[in-house]
């Protein structure tokens, strides 16, 4: 679902991209460090093998507890190995939990040490949400790290089969709102990825610019990007109106 957000048919904001979906869980469906380094250390030869010479987001809708010291060695290296490559970025949502609770989940925490932000603020990128049905401001986990943010719940997406919830039973239509940071993070990576196809911006300020396009909506809100499709735009797109 959240992969619509980029390359969707009628809701991806960067269709013409070359998209390759990693598999982050276990034969179990679990998603541990121990499986996350084994992902970061294949996208890392992937990119290495193929696609050295394009410009690359890493899109993460998802962030995972450590649970030993070993396994957090192991997922240390392998993560902050991504980014010896000079062509990558990585976009992570910031959690769904409330704004007071701290975001303790992997890679995102690792932006509160203050060498490691200094050191990819212009390569790491955490995405966080905001309820414009409210008032205005951030109801999903944040940080002062957290310097971008999506509109919540307003942004359409596929939607996963009837009986996990997203649809009614019977319901044909594959398209509806979906709420939380994994879907607007994939949001800005979309717009992200567009502007680098349009050679807007290039891989070394790509994060920077987006930054300063970014901007409340409300006086006390969070910084928000916008795709663009406006509200006016949904009849037409999910063929529900003239």
């Amino acid at each position: 679902m959240a992969a619509s957000k980029i390359t969707g048919k009628y809701t991806g904001v960067a269709r013409d991209i070359e998209m390759i979906v990693v598999n982050m869980s276990n034969a179990l469906g679990l998603v541990t460090g121990l499986q996350m380094s084994d992902a970061y250390l294949k996208i890392r030869r992937h990119i290495q093998k193929y696609n050295s010479r394009k410009d690359c987001i890493i899109q993460m809708s998802i962030g995972y507890p450590i649970d030993s010291q070993e396994i957090k060695n192991l997922d240390t290296k392998a993560f902050f190995g991504l980014f010896r490559l000079k062509n990558v970025i990585v976009v992570a949502s910031a959690g769904n939990k409330n704004p007071d609770k701290v975001i303790t989940s992997v890679p995102q925490r690792y932006l509160h040490n203050a060498g490691v932000l200094r050191s990819l603020s212009k390569r790491f990128v955490v995405v966080g949400a905001y309820n414009q049905e409210g008032n205005g401001n951030a109801i999903f986990q944040t940080a002062p790290f957290v310097k971008v943010s999506g509109p919540d719940p307003s942004l359409v997406a596929s939607a996963l089969q009837a009986q996990y919830g997203y649809l009614g039973a019977g319901d044909p239509d594959p398209l509806g709102l979906r709420s939380g940071t994994s879907f607007t993070s994939p949001a800005v990576t979309g717009t992200m990825a567009m502007w680098l196809a349009a050679g807007i911006f290039t891989i070394d300020n790509i994060v920077e610019g987006m930054y300063k396009l970014a901007y409340n909506r409300t006086e006390k809100g969070p910084n928000v990007l916008y795709n663009g499709i406006t509200e006016d735009d949904w009849a037409r797109t999910l063929n529900k109106g003239p």
